[in-house]
């Protein structure tokens, strides 16, 4: 455990995933936003732990992530087959109100970026209708695939200089962005949110909050999704339940560090 890493983690078959449960990292990030040296947060679930075994850019990224925390249930028993155990399960519009009353007590800024043409601003708008106040001080969408638009973005997120920038650009395109460009974009935070801004916007519903508490909101996210996520869902989760019951019938186990 390091300044630059805060938090134990674990290592499940080359990849880490930090212990940290909601309080620990929403002190994080309110330490970090008071900080002139700027931090990235990231998750890991099955999906995105699939990526990083085949992506050796996206592994580094991780790897260098300030914090990686645990967003999926699979990750926790995955830990849980190979011998350790997560202090939780996080998904961020659980958590998103508490980071919003946080930001607003400590006059922190935000801006959004990700999603398609006006779902980060919807997204931003239904925040600021539940948090008057709250200081979201410019949005764009996450393709950026106008010649110079790019460019143009990284400018302006220069100029206005949030406390925390929310990317939501899927994986592993959101890390790596940030991984690329955090240190020349004068924030304190560069946090992969993945569709956090379709859930806030009402783009894609969310699970109803009894089938997340059971953990079966990947299933719920399959049934509103299916076209986009079938593969992630029914190829992807059993890789990796197979990769971890393999090991374990070898007798690895998860690491702590």
């Amino acid at each position: 455990m390091t300044s630059d890493r805060p938090f134990l983690s674990t290592d499940i078959l080359g990849i880490r995933v930090d212990r940290v449960d909601v309080g620990g990292l929403l002190a994080f990030l309110r330490d970090a936003a008071k900080s002139n040296d700027p931090v990235s947060v990231y998750y890991l679930n099955p999906h995105i732990w699939n990526l990083a075994r085949d992506d050796a850019e996206f592994r580094a990224a991780l790897e260098a992530g300030n914090v990686v925390w645990c967003d999926g249930i699979g990750i926790l028993l995955g830990a849980r087959i190979l011998g350790e155990r997560l202090p939780a399960r996080m998904t961020v519009p659980d958590f998103i109100d508490e980071v919003c009353r946080q930001c607003l007590a400590d006059n922190r800024s935000l801006y959004f970026l990700g999603g398609e043409e006006g779902v980060a601003r919807q997204a931003g708008e239904a925040l600021q209708h539940r948090h008057p106040g709250l200081r979201l001080v410019g949005s764009h969408n996450g393709y950026l695939r106008m010649p110079g638009e790019e460019a143009r973005v990284l400018q302006e997120i220069r100029q206005l200089a949030p406390d925390v920038l929310l990317v939501g650009m899927g994986s592993p395109r959101q890390e790596l962005w940030i991984a690329r460009n955090l240190r020349r974009l004068n924030v304190k935070v560069g946090w992969a949110v993945g569709a956090l801004f379709d859930h806030l916007s009402g783009k894609v519903p969310r699970a109803p909050h009894w089938v997340s508490r059971s953990g079966l909101e990947w299933l719920y996210r399959l049934v509103v999704e299916p076209r986009r996520l079938w593969r992630r869902y029914l190829l992807g989760s059993p890789r990796f339940l197979a990769a971890i019951l393999t090991a374990r019938m070898s007798g690895v186990k998860a690491r702590k560090s």
